[in-house]
């Protein structure tokens, strides 16, 4: 089966009338020149000047296209995509033709870069361990691994077009958990480097958090990102004796960076858009593009709660269930025979949902601009909803106490904190590292003078808890 890039008629579209920024697009990858840049969005390659405008559509294959790298030359385009399933290598033309498939293993198989001669493609896999490195042939055939004796979980591989040196990653904390930020511990990532022709290996940076993501334009410019100044991913450029300059200040993250090969732009992800950070000058923009929609297509769809609900509780009256399903919050009564759906903002999430004592009002998270926060609702629906919390972290797994004046919750990765039911005032308790996804919950002691929760770092094997008094003393 053979795909071709998509030239298509542009009446076939709507397209905003202004540019704007589409949250979601990701894996930007600059043309070696800098002036274009392939992404992934919608599960499509697309293709965008960075001066921005209106962005053309590349492919539409069945699954997902991801992980677009230009070739060195600028010629070939190479992606991940998964049009039976599971992800494997493919190239097309950057002028257009045809796309040619590269590998065919069940298992996944995810670009990282090219060599500088353009003759081949370097990609992750976990076809013979969690994940190795491999290369395979512009023209395909079948892939050769890479010092296999040598290291685990290889990653973010690219290659130095002088010493020939292979720069890469070998930790699950900046390949699986890139996106917990503020660890600190033995599997910490750092930058690496083997020269093939000489066998050295150097470890190039030591710092106690994460190091990772590194990409190299064709002088030999290093970049990669770290939280090593304020806990978030900023950009930072790796100099000789490996000392390190650190190029943006952003109170946000930077993902999936790529430099490009002339070493002018650097095209990465932050705040869920596109993001150009533009090497001389040193200032960074957002890019805003159209992006053309087939508005004909958009059809009703209906979704059926049956066997989908993903939370619940129970009044304390006994009387009534509230219970969530696919982010839609709903009531009903203890038989479940009338089942009514609450309005919430139609742009935000439902995923956990509790009673109040009056067995009247309902207390749920919700989220605004991407992160969970407290609302309470009346349960008969006859006023709109009320927000309690506007944090930028994920407000979650909250527990009452024994007569539901007050109730625990964790906020974000490192706070515990209070909420007063009465005055719906939230105050801090513990400060640590909690990790926010899957915490267990904290719990009141029976004289709701204690609370006891897992710490930093403790696996539910282990079973190990502290407790924390709530004059705010812990032990």
């Amino acid at each position: 089966m053979k795909w071709f890039i998509l030239v298509v008629s542009m009446a076939s579209f709507t397209v905003a009338d202004s540019q704007s920024a589409p949250f979601f697009a990701e894996y930007p990858a600059p043309s070696p020149d800098g002036n274009y840049l392939v992404f992934s969005y919608q599960d499509d390659l697309w293709k965008i000047s960075v001066q921005g405008g209106e962005a053309v559509r590349l492919t539409a294959m069945p699954g997902k296209e991801t992980r677009p790298r230009f070739s060195p030359d600028g010629k070939w385009i190479a992606f991940s995509a998964r049009p039976t399933g599971n992800d494997d290598l493919y190239v097309m033309p950057s002028s257009g033709g045809e796309i040619r498939q590269l590998t065919y293993h069940t298992a996944a198989d995810e670009v990282e870069s090219w060599s500088w001669d353009n003759a081949s493609i370097y990609f992750t896999s976990t076809r013979s361990n969690r994940i190795t490195a491999y290369r395979v042939s512009l023209q395909g055939g079948t892939p050769e691994r890479l010092y296999a004796n040598y290291f685990n979980t290889i990653h973010n591989i690219c290659f130095h077009p002088k010493t020939g040196a292979m720069w890469f990653n070998e930790s699950w904390e900046s390949s699986a958990f890139e996106h917990r930020k503020g660890y600190k511990g033995a599997h910490n990532p750092d930058l690496k480097s083997y020269q093939p022709d000489t066998r050295n290996y150097q470890e190039h940076t030591d710092w106690e958090g994460k190091d990772f993501g590194t990409t190299i334009d064709r002088n030999g410019s290093i970049y990669f990102v770290s939280d090593r100044d304020n806990g978030e991913y900023n950009i930072y450029q790796l100099q000789a004796n490996d000392a390190v300059k650190r190029l943006t200040r952003d109170g946000s993250s930077w993902y999936h960076i790529q430099v490009s090969a002339n070493g002018q732009i650097i095209a990465g992800e932050k705040d869920y858009q596109l993001w150009i950070y533009d090497v001389a000058s040193g200032r960074a923009r957002k890019l805003a593009f159209n992006l053309p929609q087939y508005s004909e297509l958009e059809q009703p769809q209906d979704f059926k709660v049956q066997n989908r609900i993903s939370d619940f509780d129970v009044s304390p009256d006994n009387k009534k269930i509230a219970f969530v399903s696919r982010g839609e919050l709903f009531v009903s009564d203890n038989k479940g025979k009338f089942v009514v759906q609450l309005k919430t903002a139609v742009d935000g999430r439902v995923s956990e949902v509790h009673w109040l004592k009056d067995s009247r009002t309902i207390l749920f998270n919700q989220t605004v601009a991407g992160y969970q926060n407290w609302f309470t609702l009346p349960a008969d629906g006859s006023a709109q909803a009320t927000q309690i919390t506007r944090d930028v972290n994920n407000n979650q797994t909250l527990t009452f106490n024994s007569d539901r004046t007050k109730a625990v919750y964790f906020s974000g990765r490192d706070e515990l904190r209070e909420l007063d039911l009465a005055t719906m005032k939230s105050t801090l308790l513990v400060r640590d590292e909690f990790w926010e996804l899957y915490q267990s919950p904290a719990h009141y002691s029976p004289d709701d003078q204690w609370i006891l929760l897992k710490p930093t770092g403790t696996s539910n094997a282990t079973s190990s808890y502290i407790r924390c008094r709530i004059n705010r003393s812990v032990t």
